[in-house]
């Protein structure tokens, strides 16, 4: 973009462009939560943006990033979801942040990280269970948030999640971006890995003979872990 010189013939300084950065727990443990984190810290490293975090829990670690407290209301239990997209939308409206980038499912954003499946999918495939009440109104909030007219890309964290996304959400295929979280490659180069075999078998009681399998991961379910038992016993 071309910027008009003022009225000394110099070029205006161009401010920080303000990023809105919305996760209801921000450093805590989870695998968004430190996708979230990592990311978070690394932008409010750079002057150009100005990151805010609107949650209802949080790590501090940067102290270039400003904080916003989103509350929730707990009970009745089908109000948590409602309440936390609510509270969002009013603090999102009172700043007018340049760009809004949600992990979470709110009535309104820029960016969407969709970090798991559609919520209905979840309990009806995964949980095999039917809907709650408060399913009903966590599938609710992310329908509202995904047919909202601000939305830009939809960001699914891998093409599992993407293709699950078509079959609730057909509409959202033009601003479907699969974004993998990254790695860091040096943190791992760094390591001797038969150093680090030595180590867990030691500290876990494990024989060099003994097969082990490292699982990494929440929601079990939708992981598969099930799958994994019974393949191993298969082998054994």
């Amino acid at each position: 973009m071309n910027l008009p010189p003022d009225f000394n013939g110099t070029m205006p300084e161009r401010r920080p462009i303000t990023i809105a950065v919305v996760i209801p727990k921000y450093g805590l443990v989870g695998g968004a939560e430190g996708f979230v984190f990592e990311l978070t810290e690394r932008l409010a490293g750079n002057p150009a943006f100005e990151i805010h975090v609107l949650a209802n829990r949080w790590r501090r670690k940067s102290h270039a990033i400003a904080f916003h407290k989103v509350p929730i209301l707990n009970f009745p239990r089908w109000i948590k979801p409602l309440s936390f997209a609510f509270f969002s939308n009013r603090l999102i409206q009172r700043h007018r942040f340049d760009v809004v980038h949600s992990h979470e499912r709110i009535f309104s954003m820029d960016l969407l990280t969709f970090h798991g499946i559609p919520h209905q999918t979840w309990v009806r495939d995964a949980r095999r269970k039917r809907l709650s009440l408060f399913d009903r109104a966590t599938a609710w909030v992310e329908k509202k948030g995904l047919e909202s007219d601000t939305l830009r890309y939809v960001l699914p964290v891998s093409g599992l999640v993407k293709e699950e996304l078509l079959k609730i959400y057909p509409q959202t295929a033009p601003k479907i971006l699969v974004s993998h979280p990254g790695v860091s490659m040096g943190r791992f180069d760094a390591l001797d890995p038969n150093q680090c075999r030595r180590e867990i078998r030691r500290r876990h009681g494990l024989s060099e003979t003994d097969v082990v399998i490292l699982f990494v991961g929440m929601n079990f379910g939708i992981k598969r872990l099930g799958l994994v038992m019974r393949g191993i016993g298969g082998l054994a």
